[in-house]
């Protein structure tokens, strides 16, 4: 899965995320709800977050079906 990143547009404060290459790249986000283009310097929160791997979604599957005895 592809490292995402939360931003905020700076003129309505729609939260969002995007995939990291436009982080990368600095290239301009464009915000969902109001259309506005604007660069990442320009957000006033902004942060990274991991998706989770397959490894981490099978190892809570066998942990929730220990729990609910499957």
């Amino acid at each position: 899965m592809p490292q995402i990143f939360w931003t905020t547009c700076p003129k309505c404060a729609t939260k969002f995320t995007a995939e990291k290459f436009l982080w990368d790249r600095n290239d301009p986000l464009m915000c969902p709800q109001c259309r506005e283009y604007f660069f990442r310097d320009d957000s006033p929160d902004v942060y990274a977050v991991w998706s989770p791997s397959f490894g981490d979604l099978k190892a809570l599957a066998e942990k929730i079906k220990k729990e609910v005895k499957i």
